[in-house]
């Protein structure tokens, strides 16, 4: 959220004129503000809570406790991220161990019953939402005509569905990266989004930005 603040202040700086519909934004802010218009459409209340990585491993241990599964040696913040990668697709449902499929079944139904999204959700449902209601994808089609992505070695292949879901059929889309700075896989960011951002927009141009410019 900081980097979104100042990457806004940096463009207000260099552009005269007023920008009133200039959005920057993280993706999870993004996420976020697009739920708050539309999370009926998907089932949600729009008063929801957005539970951060402690209220996540929260719940989960409360929803492990009521499946029987709590002992000593139970690490919350562990079962956590496997519930995560199950939801967000690294780890398929049918792969991961059986506990971890009831725990995730389990805590999404807890999840829906307290009206509360995590931070996985604010990627995961818009990308349901967009992909269920083409009039609301079309309208963001129309509002965002033109679409930037910073630092986009660093973004998730659930980000990358998002974003391309986002893109309009004039494919007005801009993407900076390098592959020698990615460094967050350990938390989903998957480099190889370069070579699917080249394959799936053929018809964009690639610029390599010389050592003196950065």
């Amino acid at each position: 959220n900081k980097a979104a603040r100042e990457m806004a202040q940096r463009v207000k700086a260099l552009v005269p004129k007023k920008l009133a519909r200039l959005t920057v934004s993280t993706f999870h802010a993004f996420g976020a503000r697009m739920l708050r218009e539309h999370a009926g459409l998907v089932g949600w209340r729009p008063n929801f809570t957005i539970y951060d990585a402690q209220d996540q491993a929260q719940l989960v241990k409360e929803t492990a406790r009521e499946l029987g599964m709590v002992t000593e040696a139970f690490d919350a913040r562990k079962a956590a991220a496997l519930v995560s990668s199950v939801k967000t697709g690294r780890l398929e449902a049918r792969r991961a161990p059986r506990e971890i499929a009831a725990l995730y079944k389990a805590y999404q139904a807890s999840r829906k019953l307290y009206n509360a999204f995590d931070f996985d959700d604010l990627i995961m449902v818009p990308i349901e939402l967009l992909k269920t209601h083409p009039d609301v994808r079309q309208a963001y089609h129309e509002r965002f005509r033109y679409l930037l992505v910073d630092e986009f070695q660093d973004t998730s292949s659930a980000q990358y569905e998002l974003m391309h879901l986002l893109v309009g059929p004039a494919g007005n889309i801009c993407v900076v990266g390098d592959d020698d700075q990615s460094i967050y896989s350990w938390r989903g960011a998957d480099y190889a989004n370069i070579l699917r951002f080249e394959r799936d927009f053929p018809g964009t141009r690639q610029v390599t930005l010389d050592q003196n410019y950065r």
